[in-house]
């Protein structure tokens, strides 16, 4: 057993609690998921990153894993996120401008040369067009001869949050659930140790929802796609253990911790009561906790280094696997370099010097954060009914039920900070009259990275196999009517040539686009 102790020599226990209290490692998993949690294994560190450029993006990249960074989580432009080439009229203009920009497969692999993909842990924040970016990953996993038993990481692939809380959605909720499902039963065949899908209730919360909101909703889409799976011969035992999920931890300590709590154990419930899951690693609530970013001010920038780590603090007794934490300057721009090794170094001095790893659930039986836990749940099962009753989370999507909820939600809280019931320093007290701006160097947009982008495409194009790429869309296509998983047809396309944009006109002629069927 692991020897531990406090500074002053005394040892700590693995766990506190009598022995009827519930335990880490075991059903409903409300402390933690594993028995050691961070005595044996530290949370992933792995901050947000990504570039105008894929050299750009590829140096932050190596500057972070240089500094102690154990993963990579790729940040891709607008023009990306929507399945669009960089050549498109109406996405030019943000060509590289909040990430980098991948349009063929020769860009992801440029992005990862001289990174083994089973080896480093990578992470793609993406979903409309999921299933086309995990085919091209898949691609140059091959290209690189890697074992792709070893491959790990994780895919977005949540394409229903896109329709309540931030709007980069493509196509209809049915062919989106069944490119979901495609690329998640070709990861569990392939790359079994990758993860297919992160459920974004952080979107949810940054868009203005409730704690309990957050997490219904972010299960709501959940249990959608478990039920996708099932529908497509799946069992819950088989599939379980590849869901993850991703949720924001604010600097409101307590009540994020018992938030993260609330949510595992709901989880795991809702496994094995809905579902009928029995093996417990099906049931686990495996979360990555953004910290910052939405809640991060351009009032007093410096103060976001403190809400970072406060946020920090509240993931890692909340229990995360993996964390990564915004730069202070987030509120400005992409953060520079130095914010973003700042970041890293929170997470750092958290885990080595904090004494936060040295027990597991250090608030376990807190009269508070136990309290707490519980309202948590019970709020986030009356949002479950509700959803329930209109026949789940893609029904009540068209319905637009919890877009309305979250908007009514965002607009209390502003109109709270507005007339200083809820107090942000900074804000609304404790202002200050200087332009915070004077004192910060930001990291500027760098136009030659759109041009370099916009050049390689012509230079893709005019390199490649036409009639190759022809013949890859006509039997991608040909297959859209079928019951075929589609996975194959888009690596085929991929290395024949074909861009990402070209893969989705695919999609979206069969498919059309998504329309939302109500207004605020």
């Amino acid at each position: 057993m692991t020897d531990i102790r406090a500074e002053s020599g005394f040892p700590i226990e693995r766990v506190y609690g009598g022995a009827d209290t519930e335990q880490p490692g075991q059903f409903p998993f409300t402390r933690g998921i594993h028995e050691e949690m961070y005595r044996s294994r530290l949370w992933r560190m792995r901050q947000y990153a990504g570039y105008g450029s894929i050299e750009e993006t590829k140096q932050r990249w190596k500057v972070l894993r240089d500094s102690g960074q154990n993963g990579i989580s790729c940040a891709f432009d607008l023009p990306t996120q929507l399945g669009l080439d960089s050549d498109r009229p109406e996405a030019i203009d943000e060509v590289g401008r909040l990430g980098v920009a991948i349009d063929s497969l020769a860009d992801m692999q440029d992005l990862f040369a001289s990174i083994p993909l089973d080896s480093v842990a990578a992470t793609f924040n993406i979903n409309a067009p999921a299933a086309i970016v995990y085919a091209m990953f898949l691609a140059t996993a091959q290209s690189q001869g890697a074992d792709l038993t070893k491959v790990t990481g994780t895919l977005s692939n949540d394409p229903l949050v896109e329709m309540v809380a931030r709007g980069l959605w493509r196509l209809p909720t049915q062919p989106a659930l069944r490119l979901f499902a495609d690329t998640f039963l070709t990861s569990l065949d392939l790359t079994p140790n990758f993860y297919p899908v992160n459920i974004r209730g952080c979107l949810f919360y940054e868009a203005g929802a409730s704690d309990e909101q957050e997490i219904a909703f972010s299960l709501g889409c959940g249990r959608e796609y478990m039920r996708t799976l099932i529908d497509r011969g799946c069992s819950p035992d088989h599939v379980g253990d590849r869901f993850s999920f991703m949720m924001f931890a604010d600097h409101n300590i307590f009540e994020q911790a018992a938030k993260f709590r609330a949510a595992r154990r709901l989880w795991a419930r809702i496994c094995a009561d809905e579902f009928g899951a029995t093996a417990p690693s099906a049931m686990k609530y495996r979360v990555t906790a953004p910290v910052g970013s939405y809640n991060f001010k351009a009032q007093q920038p410096e103060l976001n280094i403190v809400r970072a780590a406060y946020g920090a603090l509240a993931a890692a007794l909340g229990g995360c696997q993996a964390m990564l934490v915004a730069g202070y300057d987030e509120a400005y721009a992409i953060p520079t370099e130095r914010a973003a090794l700042l970041a890293l170094r929170t997470q750092q001095v958290l885990a080595e010097e904090s004494g936060v790893t040295k027990t597991v659930d250090p608030l376990g039986g807190s009269y508070f954060v136990e309290a707490l836990t519980d309202e948590y749940e019970r709020g986030a099962r009356v949002w479950l009914d509700r959803l329930d009753e209109v026949g789940g989370m893609a029904a009540a999507i068209e319905l637009g039920i919890p877009q309305r909820a979250i908007a009514d939600h965002a607009f209390e809280i502003e109109k709270a900070v507005t007339d200083g019931t809820k107090r942000v320093v900074g804000v609304n007290c404790f202002v200050e009259d200087d332009d915070p701006q004077d004192r910060l160097t930001l990291h500027e947009f760098d136009d030659a990275a759109r041009v370099s982008q916009l050049r390689r495409l012509i230079g893709w194009r005019e390199c490649r196999d036409g009639n190759a790429v022809a013949a890859a869309l006509g039997e991608f296509a040909d297959a859209l009517p079928t019951d075929a998983n589609l996975t194959p047809y888009l690596v085929d396309a991929a290395v024949a040539g074909a861009t990402m944009g070209e893969m989705m006109d695919v999609l979206t002629a069969a498919f059309g686009d998504y329309r939302e069927s109500f207004s605020l």
